[in-house]
């Protein structure tokens, strides 16, 4: 956690093996405990600023994609 109270995580694209790992600003603590490490989520996000802060605009896990 960051001093403003945000969350960071760090995420990669797993289906694609040249993929750079890059961070997402997670806000809300709720949607953060959900986040379960090694799990594969479909995420949106969306890039705020030229300094390459991403947000995080929504979450779902595998299963709820199918």
């Amino acid at each position: 956690m960051d001093s403003k109270n945000n969350y960071i995580i760090e995420v990669k694209n797993p289906y694609d093996k040249d993929a750079e790992p890059f961070n997402i600003t997670v806000d809300d603590e709720r949607v953060w405990n959900l986040i379960q490490e090694d799990r594969i989520y479909l995420l949106t996000y969306e890039y705020k600023d030229i300094n390459k802060k991403v947000e995080l605009v929504s979450i779902k896990s595998s299963s709820e994609t199918k």
